[in-house]
């Protein structure tokens, strides 16, 4: 059975299924099959020129598939499943190249896909004060996820007046505050220098956190991403899943004259780091070298499904625990005492629980004798017993009253 038939009852927020592809009488893609859950980072490499860009593309909606469908998950909690028809807000993409207006600020150029999408052009004429109130809102939430993404103090800059890593986090707040069902990112990080590129991808992890935190307190991920990148360490670093999209598999064998184009050779998971742990590449180095093989390696013909054992793997390994959970150790059961079991009693009692009729004779049995409120103790009344009483008193203390007859009235 293949492995997507593994992942039926997954929570799936995208699904590529027979995926063909191609320009003219070159084929690109060639069979693409796979689906990614909802929360989840996938880490998608390949060689130059085997259509990862055309793949992304035809998730976000701009270059539709020739053969085969994709679709997006419209309703997690039914399950619907629609055909990916176009460009749609449920999909955001970042690309290499910052798509930033020049003449806007970085929180109106946040801001903007808010304004486009609540609001027309006509809205913004005849409704002019209720669209002011909207674009006061709109700005707030922009700046707002200006903070998420370490960029306060950039709020009124302009393009010209950021670096590239800060343009790039202004792209990335461009397509959180949309809230997308899943964020593609076209090659982010390859213009930018080291330094900036392990801040931005540190910030990705920020973004892992979140849904790990939002599973434990039983709420679904915010965040689905699809990176594309040629870089092995930051595949493996930033994402939980890595697939390997490659022209360099066994076609011959499968009647093919030529190369039918690129499909999956490699599916895995891919280890989670914590977003301030130090990057160990010692961890990197058995993947990266499968990688190598699997994908880049043009003299090393496999057929596909030979590395392609994610769901499998998933199925036998459990997800890693929430950040800052650690399993208890199990305690041995502590003995049942009588005393521990009248202590636990009188705890459930003080707690004001009605306790058992059994459990209140023990009680009663154990607490201390004391005298009634109201009454004397016994030796005042054995020594008042000897003693003359007063007129119209009893001899225990206590005031006698003289019965009046019938036939006689009150005076």
């Amino acid at each position: 059975m293949s492995d997507l038939f593994h992942a039926a009852q997954a929570d799936v927020a995208l699904e590529c299924q027979g995926v063909y592809h191609g320009f003219g009488a070159k084929k690109v893609l060639h069979d693409v099959n796979f689906k990614v859950e909802r929360g989840q980072f996938l880490s998608l490499v390949g060689p130059s020129g085997c259509g990862k860009s055309t793949l992304l593309r035809a998730i976000v909606g701009t270059h539709l598939t020739q053969e085969g469908w994709i679709r997006i998950c419209r309703d997690h909690q039914h399950g619907i499943m629609v055909p990916v028809e176009g460009p749609g807000r449920d999909r955001g993409i970042v690309y290499q190249h910052y798509s930033l207006f020049p003449f806007l600020t970085a929180q109106e150029n946040v801001a903007l896909g808010l304004t486009l999408d609540q609001t027309g052009f006509m809205d913004r004429i005849l409704r002019y004060l209720p669209w002011r109130r909207l674009r006061r809102q709109h700005l707030q939430l922009a700046a707002e996820y200006l903070e998420r993404v370490r960029l306060s103090d950039a709020v009124r800059l302009y393009p010209h007046e950021m670096s590239g890593g800060m343009r790039q986090r202004v792209a990335l707040a461009q397509t959180l505050i949309m809230k997308p069902e899943i964020i593609l990112l076209d090659e982010p990080f390859g213009a930018l220098d080291e330094a900036t590129r392990e801040d931005l991808q540190r910030l990705l992890l920020d973004l892992y956190q979140q849904n790990r935190h939002a599973r434990a307190q039983g709420h679904p991920p915010p965040y689905t991403l699809v990176i594309v990148t040629h870089e092995l360490n930051e595949a493996i670093y930033v994402g939980d899943r890595l697939i390997g999209l490659s022209m360099y598999w066994n076609w011959a064998e499968q009647d093919h004259d030529t190369c039918p184009g690129a499909t999956i050779v490699y599916d895995r998971p891919s280890p989670v780091f914590e977003p301030h742990e130090p990057r160990e590449f010692e961890i990197f180095e058995q993947q990266r070298n499968e990688v190598r093989r699997s994908v880049f390696d043009e003299s090393r013909l496999q057929p596909p499904e030979e590395n392609i054992t994610y769901w499998r793997e998933r199925r036998r390994t459990p997800p890693p625990p929430p950040p800052g959970t650690e399993p208890r150790a199990e305690t041995p059961p502590r003995r049942r005492t009588p005393v521990r079991i009248l202590v636990r009693k009188l705890r459930r009692y003080g707690m004001g629980r009605t306790p058992k009729p059994r459990t209140l004779l023990r009680l009663r049995r154990c607490a201390p004798a004391r005298p009634v409120l109201g009454r004397m103790p016994m030796a005042r009344h054995h020594s008042l017993a000897g003693t003359a009483s007063t007129p119209g008193q009893s001899p225990g203390g206590r005031r006698e009253r003289t019965p009046v007859p019938r036939h006689h009235s009150r005076p």
